[in-house]
């Protein structure tokens, strides 16, 4: 009776049992399709796709379509999707992001939504985590998609404009989440509208949707371009840097990676570098670098964030350990590096295009997708994207083993027992994956097995291809291999011959994450589709997040309590420490990302604000209209600064409007004038010149000229104003010592600077017109 209740007023049981009885009818029709010849299937196809588009009777189109698609999988891929597949699909198609362990063939499910909307005619964007998995799935799932006659194509990054518009001219494309986000950044700056390649975002269908929408959510999509710098600035910060004392001139906050200037370092810079108020929007700059400088002195670290190679700065991915070749660190903070490496400065990247994560998908009508773990997360997914999740079962059931954590004193401690633990495991075959939380703590471990003279597989290939590779094999008789827990996402690990007979795959963890999501998906390495396994977590008093995160009040205890020797302990007592410390963690990140959720949203009021009168342009046939337009908003503007209504005519001056409008014919002497009135005048004066201007041009050419001169000074303007909104991002925690809300103060001062941003583009685009209305009659 208890658990009929639960089950009652269980909204996910409720969701689950719902969609269950839905499958017998889904089976029936399937079990008709079966029968179809294929001439008789392709037409069921292309009278279904029909019904589909015509948007009548859904709901029972949705079974028919979900059948339909079963049985392509079937006769294309002799694989028959089971019950729970077929459910995962249609809680897709309801909005559901869905939740299925490893080996339950999401890939195979991601083609009901995929039909549905393809079917429909809306773009489908098929998303993944990196170029590898995207090509895997294109080339496995599109002679499926083929067959239900719909089109597909890759989006790649190498593809010219022309390619990439044929590529999402296809029903359904596949790509990766950053190749579809510059995409739509790169469509935003493009100099005119055949230089676009991506049409209007409309479904998105995520895989390893948690790796996409929260754990890239902290770093910005930004589309750069090059420019030189003046390098003393950088290397004067520098050395200022280094005459600072920590915990006297600044702050480290090891839990979120942040640094921030105390008062008495504040006032040794004003003294340094006499800047009077260092927060005055004016020394913004100053304040910038050195800041980008403290932070490449004391958070950044060598061989860890970043490496020396050929005299250059590389960034090592710190969830891959892989050497991002080609990528920098951006706004700065790269030749902050390179300035405390006494390096040669590069050029520095100007943002010419930037998004959040969140803000881009937002962009979609539609948005769904599946992972392995998400449930920790699904107060986030709702808060943020307004999605809601749902746990699909398993087909068959987890008989995995999760062990209780073993807790050690030290990190030696730790090691010596997890050593012993392999050694037993290779001796009756049993296979080990050994997951890391980073690059640096894999290679220590490498180095122990290899003193211990046990063989071992290092993950630490170049790409997602190689790693994949490794990580397919690591369920071999007697393998061990070594990986941070996000390589190879996405490649399941087979069992070999005899491995079932011996346990499975034990699966180690040697730290805790600062999510519980990813330690579980590390757990669901061993396991899959009904196979044994075992999962234990090797922790020590000495990780990074328990020395992060733990507060003194927890490590004094634990230090007292401690009686376990070096044998390591399963203490429920230290476990629920543990756990406590990681939800402490996971607290932080998320609201570090609910923070720049929140300044981007300021941000973003103003990017929707400059693409649409940046696209207004890019359609406009005629331009004068707009030009004349900035030129009088121009004139308004001098007539305020130098005509205030609180003085007399006589006061007023008018030499600066006439040296400013130059050469728009304009008065010196103004008797009994309003200065409303006066603007009347010079906006009359503004349009006849221009009128004359115009007609001495060749209109065609001059459109087509001017256009690309209007847009590209648009987004000189509009590269200036990011540039400045990111670096006012850098100080706004300090508000708090002003009594202020940071995310309140932030809003006013980008609404002041949105203002200012908009005199700065009249008045460029007045300068343009006036110094080629001076240049055509001279």
């Amino acid at each position: 009776m208890v658990t009929y209740l639960k089950h009652m007023f269980d909204p996910h049981y409720r969701s689950i049992n719902r969609l269950q009885k839905k499958m017998k009818t889904v089976r029936s029709y399937r079990d008709s399709y079966m029968k179809l010849d294929e001439e008789e299937f392709q037409n069921q196809v292309i009278v279904m796709k029909e019904q589909i588009a015509s948007g009548k009777d859904e709901a029972m189109l949705v079974l028919q379509a979900t059948a339909l698609v079963s049985e392509a999988v079937r006769r294309i891929r002799n694989i028959r999707m089971h019950d729970v597949q077929m459910i995962g699909g249609l809680a897709m198609l309801e909005g559901c992001v869905i939740e299925m362990l490893t080996g339950e063939g999401k890939t195979l499910v991601s083609l009901i939504p995929a039909f549905w909307y393809g079917a429909q005619g809306r773009g489908v964007h098929l998303i993944t985590t990196n170029d590898y998995l995207a090509q895997r799935d294109y080339e496995e799932m599109k002679l499926v998609l083929n067959f239900l006659g719909l089109t597909v194509g890759l989006n790649c990054p190498q593809l010219s404009v022309e390619e990439k518009q044929e590529v999402y001219a296809k029903h359904v494309t596949y790509g990766t989440w950053s190749e579809f986000g510059f995409d739509y950044l790169r469509n935003q700056i493009a100099p005119k509208l055949s230089a676009r390649a991506q049409p209007p975002l409309a479904t998105a269908i995520i895989d390893e949707i948690d790796s996409v929408l929260i754990d890239e959510a902290r770093t910005p999509l930004i589309l750069a371009g090059k420019e030189k710098v003046a390098p003393d600035l950088y290397y004067i910060c520098s050395q200022f840097i280094q005459t600072l004392a920590a915990d006297v001139d600044f702050e480290v906050d090891d839990e979120i990676k942040q640094v921030a200037f105390t008062e008495k370092g504040i006032e040794k810079v004003e003294s340094t570098f006499m800047t009077g108020n260092l927060f005055d929007i004016d020394n913004i700059n100053v304040y910038h670098h050195l800041l980008q400088s403290l932070k490449a002195h004391t958070i950044m670290k060598r061989d860890v964030d970043y490496i020396i190679q050929d005299h250059r700065v590389e960034i090592v991915d710190p969830f891959t350990g892989r050497v991002l070749t080609g990528r920098e660190f951006s706004h700065g903070l790269h030749q902050a590096i390179e300035a405390k490496e006494n390096l040669k400065l590069s050029e520095e990247t100007r943002t010419q295009a930037s998004i959040t994560v969140q803000k881009f998908f937002s962009l979609y009508p539609m948005i769904t997708g599946m992972t392995g773990t998400i449930s920790t997360e699904k107060l986030e997914i709702k808060q943020i994207y307004g999605l809601e999740t749902l746990t699909i079962p398993p087909h068959r059931p987890v008989i995995r083993e999760d062990l209780p954590d073993l807790i050690f004193r030290t990190k030696q401690e730790k090691y010596q027992k997890m050593i012993e633990k392999i050694k037993l495991c290779r001796k009756k075959g049993q296979p080990v994956l050994i997951g890391t939380s980073s690059i640096q703590h894999s290679e220590e471990i490498a180095a122990l097995l290899k003193t211990r003279k046990i063989p071992y597989k290092l993950l630490n290939a170049k790409s997602a291809q190689e790693e994949a590779q490794i990580i397919a094999k690591a369920g071999k008789r007697g393998a061990v291999t070594i990986a941070t827990n996000m390589a190879g996402r996405g490649t399941d690990i087979r069992l070999g011959k005899g491995i079932q007979e011996v346990g499975g795959l034990y699966v180690i963890g040697t730290e805790r994450h600062e999510s519980r999501r990813i330690d579980n998906q590390l757990r669901g390495r061993a396991g899959r589709q009904g196979d044994p396994g075992l999962s234990q977590y090797f922790l020590s008093l000495e990780d990074e997040l328990f020395q992060r995160f733990a507060n003194w009040e927890e490590e004094t205890k634990i230090q007292q309590m401690w009686q376990w020797g070096d044998q390591g302990t399963s203490s429920p007592k230290l476990q629920m420490m543990f756990e406590q410390v990681q939800k402490r963690a996971e607290q932080q990140m998320f609201d570090i990302r609910s923070f720049l959720f929140q300044l981007d949203s300021i941000v973003h009021d103003q990017r929707q604000s400059f693409y649409r009168s940046r696209d207004e342009i890019l359609n406009a046939s005629e331009i004068e209209n707009y030009i004349l337009f900035q030129m009088e908003r121009y004139a308004t503007e001098l007539v305020e600064r130098w005509c205030p209504i609180e003085l007399v005519p006589e006061e007023w001056n008018l030499m600066e409007i006439k040296k400013n409008l130059d050469p728009i014919p304009f008065p010196l002497q103004i008797v009994d004038l309003a200065p409303s009135e006066l603007e009347k005048m010079i906006h009359q004066s503004i349009k006849e010149t221009l009128e004359t201007y115009w007609k001495s041009q060749d209109m065609v050419e001059w459109r087509k000229g001017w256009k690309a001169q209007y847009l590209h000074s648009m987004d000189v303007v509009w590269q200036e104003q990011l540039e400045t909104l990111e670096q006012m991002k850098q100080g706004i925690h300090y508000r708090i010592y002003e009594g202020r809300n940071p995310i309140q103060a932030y809003q006013e001062d980008a609404f002041r600077l949105f203002q200012k941003f908009k005199g700065k583009w009249n008045e460029k685009i007045a300068r343009e017109i006036l110094k080629k209305i001076k240049q055509s009659s001279g």
